[in-house]
């Protein structure tokens, strides 16, 4: 009786002892890419560093001039996002971060272009693009935020698409 008793405590604990290998071992893998679902379809793979930027600083409101967690605007929104991901130092203005790096066609976006737009006159709006149409910034309205460049449904394509006014590429590929 105890033989058998034993022979089945020991194959509970084997079962067992796989199934946390196997939890460990594929929680291990899952942590290189968290998932950021947009609300209204398809998937945004982010990678765990930028999931965790976004993270951090999500919900921040907009505050022109301002530069930290109470109020960030879009500038130094960006200098902030190069910095901890890419530890790249840009300059604090929209005005100057139009000029860094080097100009990209649109068709030809990748992950961690500067994208820049022409919101006004004389007023400007910089973002970094994510992939999938996607793009990380500070908006007025939103404050800290993942927006659509385009919108399909619209036939201006959006917001952002009517103010876009180029991308730069800052980091070496």
């Amino acid at each position: 009786m105890i033989d058998k008793a034993s022979k089945i405590l020991v194959t509970v604990v084997q079962k067992w002892v796989v199934m946390v290998l196997f939890l460990v071992i594929a929680g291990g893998c899952t942590q290189h890419h968290v998932v950021w679902q947009p609300p209204e379809s398809g998937g945004l793979v982010l990678d765990s560093a930028a999931a965790s930027f976004y993270n951090s600083w999500r919900g921040t409101p907009y505050l022109l001039g301002g530069e930290g967690r109470r109020g960030i605007d879009c500038s130094a929104f960006m200098q902030q996002a190069y910095s901890s991901l890419y530890h790249l130092n840009l300059p604090r203005t929209t005005r100057e971060q139009l000029t860094a790096g080097r100009n990209v066609p649109f068709a030809q976006l990748i992950k961690g272009d500067l994208l820049v737009f022409k919101t006004g006159w004389k007023s400007y709006h910089v973002g970094m693009y994510l992939g999938a149409n996607y793009f990380l910034h500070a908006g007025e309205s939103t404050g800290v935020a993942i927006s659509k460049l385009t919108d399909e449904k619209s036939s201006s394509g959006g917001y952002w698409q009517r103010h876009y006014l180029g991308a730069r590429r800052l980091l070496r590929q």
